[in-house]
């Protein structure tokens, strides 16, 4: 049974106070369902509230929408609120490159992070098992990730994201679903060999099992654990020799600029962990970057001539300046990451939330008490009919094919355009935020403002409007 492990583990791993929420990331799929079911059968012991996430990535077309369709079904049927949005890979894919399934995996978790604010949810909760931990060792295995690739998944984060059923094997999932004799959904890509998770899970993993003749899974599973103390103890050391070697420059904000002779007499294991922080600095990932890269970056610190310069994934570059390696964006502007989505404004009394660089204030009057009209006229003001406003309302940041129906104009448009058009600097669009409710189609997502730039046509003042909700913004980029 999966209830006594998922209760043990909300109870001693990550601990849940009562009233808290949980959003669960539900696919649809075998182990999310599992995973969701578990938690409703512990969910009174807990005290905890659930809510489900679920992004339709545009991959599996019919298919895909089948398994929207069923995740909102079984909602429903619980009586959860359910988190829920399309996404477009293929399309982003086509205008940014690299890798799909990295792409695919960064919206993903975009949107499940943003999901979690608008629910006020402390965790994150993933359907993670014992077979993805062992099918992602042996990938980053192939793919030369070192220590930390192949390293095992963590329980609780990085950040709010945990993972109850890390210990749990796939077989035992399946067993758990049938005996309840709950329905799921198959993702038929799953049978596509082309992609290397599939292969690594139908062809070398039984390959080993059957010819080893031990218990291959668990021993890969244990190695995983151990590669994880390995690794925590490299960058706990990587972090402090890193610290000590960091040069300042305020005009590259974005790039981590390192004195070599700093980490001169290291050892070579403790030099490639130094620079694979460096790189996770510059660019607030390691995603695509191997250990073949850092290899790359260590020859680079090392040659004889006292300049040069390479590529690396996720564009970001490197180059040496004699005594000096820096790291940072290809490209001259430097486009700093958005800050997370705020939490849910709360208009029932006056208020203010901060969002990057950003405040908002606001306060619910008769139209009467302020004037509208004025305010309509001050892009960093905004005035709007509560009872057309649908909670919750937050900021976020911008996302590609962000669109939004301006006041005054037929039809919708997309944000990248309208900032385009007023001429916000491509490198500065991350620090504008939008507004965002739930009165969207079917109860999702509407943008109501670009604060600081322009407000929709949604619920505005009419000359029947009883209560209007008043914004202002200050420090706008």
């Amino acid at each position: 049974m999966l209830e006594p492990r998922v209760l043990d583990f909300f109870e001693t791993v990550c601990e849940t106070r009562t009233d808290d929420c949980l959003l669960i990331a539900v696919s649809g799929g075998p182990d999310s369902v599992a995973l969701l079911h578990s938690l409703l059968a512990v969910r009174d012991t807990l005290g905890a509230r659930l809510e489900v996430g679920h992004l339709d990535h545009s991959l599996r077309g019919q298919d895909g929408e089948a398994d929207a369709e069923f995740v909102s079904d079984l909602c429903k049927q619980e009586g959860l609120t359910l988190h829920r949005r399309r996404v477009n890979i293929p399309r982003l894919w086509e205008e940014q490159g690299g890798s799909i399934e990295a792409l695919a995996r960064r919206e993903r978790y975009a949107f499940l992070e943003e999901a979690r604010g608008v629910a006020g949810a402390r965790w994150i909760v993933t359907g993670h098992n014992a077979n993805d931990q062992v099918e992602t060792f042996l990938m980053n295995l192939l793919r030369g990730a070192g220590p930390r690739g192949m390293g095992a998944m963590l329980r609780v984060g990085p950040g709010p994201m945990c993972r109850p059923l890390l210990g749990t094997w796939r077989s035992e999932i399946l067993e758990y679903l049938e005996a309840r004799r709950e329905p799921y959904c198959n993702d038929s890509t799953n049978q596509d060999l082309s992609r290397t998770r599939n292969w690594v899970r139908h062809r070398l993993v039984p390959f080993l099992e059957s010819e080893m003749g031990i218990p291959v899974l668990e021993i890969l599973a244990r190695e995983s654990q151990i590669m994880n103390e390995v690794d925590g103890f490299m960058t706990q050391e990587a972090e402090r020799f890193l610290e000590a070697a960091k040069i300042g420059d305020s005009s590259e904000s974005n790039a981590v600029r390192v004195e070599i002779a700093k980490l001169d007499g290291l050892h070579p294991a403790l030099k490639r962990a130094v620079l694979r922080e460096a790189v996770q600095d510059a660019a607030g990932h390691l995603q695509e970057i191997s250990w073949s890269h850092i290899d790359t970056l260590l020859d680079l610190m090392q040659k004889d001539e006292g300049r040069g310069s390479i590529d690396l994934p996720g564009s970001l570059a490197a180059r040496r300046e004699y005594t000096a390696l820096v790291i940072g964006p290809a490209s001259a502007a430097t486009i700093p990451v958005p800050p997370e989505p705020s939490p849910p404004l709360d208009l029932s009394a006056p208020g203010e939330a901060k969002w990057g660089r950003v405040k908002v204030r606001w306060t619910t009057g008769a139209p009467s008490t302020l004037n509208p009209e004025a305010w309509a006229r001050d892009s960093n003001r905004s005035a709007f009919d509560l009872t057309g406003v649908t909670a919750p309302v937050y900021l976020r940041g911008i996302r590609p094919g962000d669109r939004m129906e301006p006041l005054g104009m037929d039809g919708s448009q997309k944000i990248s355009d309208l900032l385009i058009n007023r001429k916000v600097p491509r490198h500065l669009r991350t620090r504008v935020p939008v507004m965002c409710d739930n009165g969207g189609s079917e109860g999702g997502e509407r943008i109501l403002w670009v604060v600081g730039q322009r407000r929709s046509r949604q619920a505005t003042v009419r000359l029947e409007t009883a209560q209007v909700v008043f914004f202002e913004a200050e420090t706008i980029l």
